[in-house]
């Protein structure tokens, strides 16, 4: 059994019961796993398994991929609250950049620290909108350097007045 923190990044139903989850963990990357029956009532992983969610997760690895064993979640949108727009916004749009660029099983702990640091700091600033623009953009920022999409000299940015806005937001 392994087991790391993952961002659960999808969610698609499989047969009559059963999810597949695409989850950015800290340990293996962007991974694929199955959960049985997660979608009845009576489901142990039901509630920590959420879309967008930070869980602690287990799994097997079988010969048909990943087989989720046990869950337990750390942070979900509840913790934000569906009122709070552009911070529910902020974490379902770095769902979508994680989706579309991060590779199969490419670790990337860095990114995975970036995403919880984020999702502490979202919880925190969640009714704070002009935070919540300037953070999006220094996390954005943060995750396309850590995946060499961004090059700091070469792409003609100041990270630092990113930095100093967003440092100013935290301080009020």
């Amino acid at each position: 059994i392994q087991s790391t923190k993952g961002f659960i990044v999808s969610v698609n139903p499989r047969k009559e019961a059963d999810n597949m989850y695409k989850i950015f963990t800290e340990r293996f990357g962007m991974i694929f796993t199955t959960a049985q029956s997660s979608r009845k009532e009576t489901s142990k992983l039901r509630g920590s398994l959420e879309r967008y969610s930070i869980s602690e997760v287990s799994f097997v690895e079988g010969k048909g991929g990943y087989r989720m064993t046990g869950a337990n979640k750390l942070f979900s949108l509840n913790d934000i609250g569906f009122e709070n727009t552009k911070a529910v916004e902020l974490i379902v749009g770095l769902s979508r950049l994680l989706k579309k660029l991060c590779p199969e099983s490419e670790v990337h702990e860095k990114i995975f620290t970036i995403l919880e640091d984020t999702y502490k700091e979202v919880i925190k600033k969640r009714k704070d909108e002009e935070f919540l623009e300037n953070y999006e953009i220094l996390v954005v920022v943060r995750i396309l350097q850590e995946l060499g999409y961004w090059n700091e000299e070469k792409d003609n940015i100041d990270i630092e007045k990113i930095k100093k806005a967003v440092k100013a937001g935290t301080n009020n």
